[in-house]
């Protein structure tokens, strides 16, 4: 799972895996520094060396889908940035299960719609990017 897609993230992402074996990708707002490298995964999921069998699944606030569609294509018809991801935009409690995965989305305050991540794991166990973890006994 690729989680905030802000610049220079690709090149560490695709060390530990490529476009094609991703289960999905999370963008919390949009932000260039949380989504610009959407762009490049769009070219890369659709000319690198890979064979996508189904588009990334993409969950993000509203408007993700035109963020990187506005630099494919300066007319008002859509481009085909669906034929490398597909978009659905998250709404307060959004849930989705990948893997052994489920992701929720929480509202927060950032001056545009923006959502933090829950992950649980199988067996209820959680976890929030950025929150640092009790040590164990």
């Amino acid at each position: 799972m690729w989680v905030e897609a802000g610049s220079g993230t690709p090149g560490p992402l695709q060390r530990r895996v490529l476009l094609d074996e991703l289960d999905a990708t999370w963008v919390s707002h949009l932000h260039a520094d949380h989504g610009a490298e959407l762009l490049t995964a769009y070219y890369g999921a659709r000319y690198a060396d890979i064979r996508l069998d189904a588009p990334i699944p993409l969950h993000g606030p509203p408007g993700t889908a035109d963020r990187p569609a506005a630099f494919l294509s300066n007319t008002p018809e859509r481009s085909p940035i669906e034929s490398a991801f597909t978009v659905t935009e998250l709404t307060e409690g959004h849930r989705v299960a990948t893997g052994q995965l489920t992701l929720i989305s929480r509202m927060v305050a950032h001056g545009i719609p923006a959502f933090a991540l829950r992950v649980e794991a199988g067996g209820g166990r959680s976890s929030t990017p950025g929150t640092p973890r009790p040590a164990p006994p």
